[in-house]
This record gives C-alpha cells, structure tokens and sequence, in this order.
C-alpha cells in the first residue's frame, strides 16, 4: 500500500477499499483520466464520497495506489536466461500492462503529468512505481552479477526508452522493442 496522506477516522473496510481502487482504474481506463471524479468513483463503489477523501486526499492518490497494486501483481522479472533475455521478458511485461485490452498506459501518462504539478505527489509517484519498478530490474542485474554502482545508468537506460515513446506516443511499445532495448541494456552492463 502507498504511504500517502491518511486521515483519522474509522478502520477501512478492506471490501471498499478493493472496490474504490477496481472502480478508480476502471473509469480512468475507459473515460480517461480527466473525466474521472471522485464522485464517479464513489458511485461504481458503493461508497460515499466522504469515505474515498477519508482515505485520499485527491483521485490522483486513489488512481496512484490502484495502479501500483495492479503492477506488483502483474508484472515480475522472469528469473530465466541470459541478462538479455530477462530484460526482454520483463519489459515485454510492462508492455503488455500498458497496451493489452486492459491497458494502463494512458493512466500511467496521466499521473506523470500530475506529478508534473506537485512536488509532494511526484515523490509518492517515484516512491510507488518508478523506484519499485526499478528494484524489481535491479534484482536481475544483480543476479546476473552487475555490479550495484552499474546498476543507475543501466536502469536509465532500460526505462528512459520506454517512456519516451509512452509519453509521446510516436513509436509503439512491442516485443521487438523490448529485445531491441534489452540487448542494448546488456551490452552496456557487459563494459
């Protein structure tokens, strides 16, 4: 769970809780981010608006923390094969999560722009996502021997690529990529 913000108030209902943050991704997925409301939310949960500002200070935060759960649950390094390979696999994954018919990549773009915005939400964005992202890659590198002061560049290098085309859309994110990225990524670990 995300250290957001929390308020005093009544345990949470681990029933509601699964529905507000089903419901918050559901609605940013099919109406997009921008026209998903806290009220939306409340609606498609069965809860009242009260509870979800009881529990999160704003949908960025409720979206936030839907989306990171989805990703721990969804996306792992393979832990097979050559460096190369895991990283194909593992980035093939993250591809899939964003593009598949239940794809994030457009709520994924919407919360890098809010983060944009406020200093306090990136932190949790980065705390949430990009760094456990990042751990869970550092862990193949760190498998196959890289040593940890490699790690940094070798992270930027395997995600810069990914979210430069996520965020201006201009090529796709697809297997060939994720070997393409890959390969690149173990050449550079190999120096």
């Amino acid at each position: 769970m995300i250290s957001a913000p929390r308020r005093a108030g009544r345990k949470r209902s681990a029933t509601a809780h699964r529905a507000i943050l089903g419901a918050a991704l559901a609605i940013a997925r099919k109406k997009g981010y921008r026209a998903l409301t806290v009220d939306a939310i409340a609606e498609a949960a069965g809860v009242g608006k009260q509870t979800i500002y009881r529990w999160w200070p704003s949908k960025a935060e409720v979206v936030l923390e839907a989306l990171a759960e989805r990703s721990r649950a969804r996306i792992r390094a393979p832990g097979i094969g050559t460096l190369a390979e895991e990283v194909a696999g593992f980035l093939a994954q993250t591809f899939r999560a964003l593009n598949g018919p239940h794809g994030t990549g457009p709520v994924f773009k919407a919360l890098m722009a809010e983060a944009q915005l406020s200093s306090a939400f990136a932190a949790r964005f980065r705390a949430a996502l990009i760094d456990h992202r990042r751990a869970a890659l550092a862990e193949v590198f760190t498998r196959h021997g890289v040593a940890p002061e490699r790690h940094g560049l070798l992270l930027d290098l395997a995600f810069g690529p990914v979210w430069y085309r996520l965020l201006l859309a201009y090529a796709g994110l697809d297997e060939d990529f994720a070997r393409e990225v890959a390969a690149s990524v173990a050449h550079a670990a190999a120096y």
